[in-house]
């Protein structure tokens, strides 16, 4: 028997399974949406740490679901169904973007390859600055290859949307010294299919990253357009905005981040892929099957938040059946009785 302190609750509340689910998951979307803005505000607020180690992601909240150091068939996500991308296989792509037929012929674009590295005609004197120009040149090199595709009528449901947003110094570049320098130079958004799903193609100034470390720039990157997708799409019936980032790193080296926030943030981390060799068709593939993932997942989360009937509703249903039952009854009374009626009637 509940107290008399817990009766004024219970009261409140009413009996089981007369809440609104609607109101309860407009709670957690609110609830949901501070706590990043909060982690947003916590990264943005330490630019001298670009390194994020184990003990710094448990100190914001971050959750890594496994190590950078296998492949990201090998280390699957503790919980399958929180996968909300899956790349398309090099094997499976409609035509290899390297193919000969779309870099020759009138008016074609040459193949480009960037291993060996080709010096500045203008050498700048920073190394480190080269290095970041030399992540724009593979970025462009990237959607270069995937307009290869759309051109030739292998098209995506992917739209190549407006980097710029959402437009705030350190949300998509930083370029301040004393910090790590980066940008988000494309962004793919399907808001034509309604799916709260993103992919980012960013480039930073730090050299590769292994293990299990994160880039600041990577979380912050993440995190913004997170952010900014749940504020855009708070009508909608999704709690998650699924981002995929995939970053580049010095040099010639890329790496692929999945992400979406439940309460914490929880980031799963690909193997690192090396662009600096003779022939990049290979992995080249490779990055483009992840600019044509697939978008899936409970984005509602229904199976972790199930919408409650309420139970006159159930009442309503029983009282529905019952009241087919009787007419299916009567309904069927009336035909053996016409039946009867034309038997007796032929007999006469």
């Amino acid at each position: 028997m509940p107290t008399a302190q817990e009766t004024p609750l219970l009261a409140k509340m009413g009996p089981p399974l007369h809440g609104d689910p609607s109101k309860r998951k407009a709670k957690i979307k609110r609830q949901w949406y501070r706590q990043l803005k909060r982690l947003v505000s916590l990264l943005d607020e330490i630019p001298d740490r670009p390194l994020l180690d184990r003990a710094e992601q448990q100190r914001l909240g971050i959750r890594l679901l496994n190590s950078s150091c296998a492949g990201v068939d090998d280390s699957p996500y503790p919980e399958p169904e929180m996968r909300f991308f899956t790349p398309i296989l090099p094997e499976n792509l409609p035509i290899s973007p390297c193919c000969p037929s779309f870099w020759t012929g009138k008016g074609a674009s040459p193949h480009k390859s960037l291993w060996p590295r080709t010096p500045f005609p203008h050498p700048i004197g920073d190394k480190e600055l080269e290095a970041y120009y030399d992540g724009w040149d593979l970025s462009a090199l990237i959607t270069s290859h995937l307009r290869q595709l759309h051109s030739g009528g292998y098209h995506s449901p992917w739209q190549h949307t407006n980097s710029g947003v959402p437009r705030r110094r350190g949300a998509i570049y930083c370029e301040r010294g004393g910090e790590q320098k980066f940008l988000v130079r494309d962004v793919f958004d399907m808001f034509s299919k309604r799916k709260p799903h993103q992919i980012l193609l960013m480039v930073s100034s730090h050299p590769i990253v292994e293990g299990d470390s994160l880039l600041r720039s990577e979380l912050l990157a993440m995190t913004s357009y997170m952010k900014w997708k749940m504020r855009v799409m708070e009508r909608e019936q999704s709690l998650v905005c699924p981002v995929m980032v995939i970053s580049i790193m010095t040099p010639y080296k890329v790496r692929i981040l999945q992400g979406h926030f439940d309460g914490v943030l929880n980031v799963h981390v690909s193997k690192v892929f090396d662009f600096a060799v003779d022939d990049h068709e290979p992995v080249m593939n490779t990055i483009i099957g992840y600019l044509r993932s697939i978008p899936h997942g409970d984005t509602a989360l229904s199976t972790r938040f199930p919408i409650l009937r309420h139970v006159s509703d159930e009442n309503n249903e029983k009282d529905a059946d019952e009241a087919k039952k009787e007419a299916d009854k009567k309904e069927a009374d009336k035909a053996k009785e016409n039946e009867m009626a034309e038997t007796r009637a032929s007999e006469s």
